[in-house]
């Protein structure tokens, strides 16, 4: 979670981030379990192994080789000694972060990571209420992750109720522009709360004492650390930080668990609910400030920016904020503070995105206001080929997007993924049929893009034999069971 998300980055004795070194200690233990001594084979069998359903693993993720250890640790089913029911919730976890670093869900994972979480919250020997809370927060994240959107409210309300939080929306004079010459009504969160202002800490481990004990900071110094990260307005903009009201409010001091569960209500607002109306802004907004009113902890204001970058990206007046909000926490991953235990301790409770997914987001932020060429920049910087070479056709460079096209192939080789990008640039059939046979049958985007070409040609019959074999290796593509049922109408 640390090289791939949270930072900053192990760096080697070069000072490079490219690749990783080991100590001999490690080494030697590699030299007994892989016959590779190039660190890129070994990778390039990692990722095969953890690739799942036609879905491959982000080529450029780091610490493979301990993702590998703790999959044979938690795979540990019959041994001499008695195993912790704590270990179905660390599987809930593994599998997914698993599914995090795959291109798209996994049916499998999804399937058990579900499965873990519930038989772990039936378990019920769990008698810290925040713990609890805590857990059900972590299991509406993974039900949202896969687009459950009704059980994941459900589970985000059990939660609720155990925070014993009551959260209301109501209107305030005041005033959200300079100009504003009188107050006009605003949209302001009411917080009722049981929760007292202190930190929790879910199965604190010994590893977080220990980095705890040599990174000692004062909260203070953290506040003011977090704060920086925290970008304002232009002094040009017409709007004020946060609304003016009239009538100041009664001061409720939120609590950390407060912030973690009003994150994760936003964040299902956001994903379940997505619109362009104005109205659901400022709904979003209310909630959004009220977190970022005082930081309790890193990773939970730093997820109270995203989601407010991504609200803001909505409206012109705030969309250039929004964007360097996203740069801004994409560059504090190689800050040297705070440190690690203060970082992780609550990021499975949160949607906080990976380091190269947040680039991804601002990718598609550029690509949104038609910047095409800093959209293509960013995504060839992740390597994420398909949209790199899309962006440079959208912005008319056709040559520039073969040419790119031709440089990774000669330097990876043809993949199915490559050779796929391949047959939607030239429509032609034949890359997607070469695809599906060097994947081995295995590759589900070769099928899916085949079967979409022979849909849009009008030969429907060929079109739902190819889709029913996607579906067969990853059932998770709603627009592939649509299209499977229009051909079949057709």
């Amino acid at each position: 979670m640390k090289e791939n998300c949270l930072g900053q980055s192990f760096r080697n004795e070069t000072g490079s981030k490219d690749y990783q070194d080991f100590n001999d200690e490690i080494n030697e233990f590699l030299s007994l379990i892989s016959p590779y001594k190039e660190a890129h084979q070994l990778q390039d069998l990692l990722l095969n192994y953890f690739s799942r359903e036609g879905e491959d693993v982000y080529k450029n993720t780091k610490g493979l080789t301990l993702f590998f250890y703790l999959d044979l640790l938690l795979s540990l089913e019959f041994c001499d000694f008695e195993v912790p029911q704590s270990s179905m919730i660390w599987k809930a976890r593994f599998h997914m972060l698993h599914n995090q670093l795959l291109t798209s869900n996994s049916c499998f994972l999804q399937d058990k990571s579900i499965e873990l979480y519930q038989k772990y919250l039936d378990w019920n020997e769990i008698e810290d209420k925040n713990i609890r809370a805590y857990l059900w927060i972590e299991y509406s994240n993974c039900l949202l992750t896969f687009y459950k959107y009704s059980r994941s409210e459900e589970a985000l309300e059990k939660a609720r109720e155990i925070i014993g939080i009551k959260l209301s929306l109501t209107g305030k004079l005041g005033k959200r522009t300079k100009y504003q010459s009188f107050e006009i009504p605003q949209l302001v969160l009411n917080i009722e709360t049981e929760s007292v202002d202190k930190f929790i800490y879910p199965e604190k481990s010994v590893v977080e004492e220990i980095i705890d004990n040599e990174n000692l900071s004062s909260h203070e110094n953290e506040e003011s650390k977090l704060a920086h990260r925290d970008v304002k307005m232009d002094e040009d903009s017409i709007l004020l930080e946060k609304v003016k009201l009239k009538e100041e409010e009664r001061a409720v001091d939120v609590s950390l668990l407060d912030q973690i569960y009003i994150n994760q209500f936003v964040y299902n607002e956001l994903k379940s609910q997505a619109s362009e109306y104005d109205l659901q802004y400022e709904r979003m907004n209310a909630y959004i400030e009220k977190v970022l009113e005082k930081s309790h902890n890193w990773q939970v204001f730093s997820m109270s920016l995203f989601l407010r970058s991504i609200n803001e990206q909505k409206k012109l007046k705030t969309r250039e904020r929004s964007m360097i909000q996203m740069e801004t926490l994409i560059d504090q991953f190689n800050d040297e503070d705070p440190p690690l235990g203060e970082r992780y301790r609550y990021i499975f409770a949160s949607a906080y995105p990976l380091s190269w997914d947040l680039k991804r987001h601002l990718g598609l932020a550029y690509q949104s206001i038609w910047v095409f060429i800093s959209a293509y920049e960013i995504f060839k910087d992740i390597e994420y080929y398909e949209d790199a070479a899309q962006w440079l056709v959208m912005s008319g460079r056709i040559i520039q997007a073969e040419k790119y096209i031709n440089d990774i192939i000669e330097k990876y080789g043809e993949t199915p993924r490559i050779l796929c990008l391949l047959g939607d640039m030239k429509r032609k059939d034949e890359y997607y049929e070469k695809a599906w046979e060097i994947s081995g049958h295995k590759s589900a985007k070769a099928m899916r893009s085949l079967g979409n070409s022979k849909f849009q040609k009008g030969h429907y019959d060929e079109s739902i034999e190819c889709l029913k074999l996607a579906l067969e290796i990853n059932k998770l593509y709603p627009s592939t069971w649509y299209t499977l049922g229009w051909g079949y109408v057709k």
